[in-house]
């Protein structure tokens, strides 16, 4: 996940830089749509810049899963469908 996040980032500060953000003003958005295994929507979870590795991505979308839907599903698999990286500057 954070090799994932690491090579997006690298791509999209290379980006700003070359039109003259410096990299202090960058600011990075990470972002998982995840689901419950067999199901036909995902739920995008916004990631603390602080949250590394699985577990705490998983508990991030327990706690949106049950703020949205009131309850999760013990022992359904999870996944992970789409990774974003928002890199932006003023």
């Amino acid at each position: 996940m954070e090799r994932l996040f690491g090579e997006m980032g690298a791509s999209g500060r290379a980006f700003l830089a070359s039109a003259g953000v410096p990299a202090t003003d960058v600011t990075l958005r990470r972002r998982v749509d995840m689901r419950y295994a067999g199901q036909g929507f995902e739920v995008p979870i916004e990631l603390p810049a602080d949250a590394r590795g699985w577990d705490a991505l998983l508990d991030a979308f327990s706690r949106t899963y049950r703020r949205l839907f009131g309850r999760t599903i013990d022992g359904m698999a999870v996944e992970a469908v789409t990774w974003r990286l928002g890199v932006s500057g003023p």
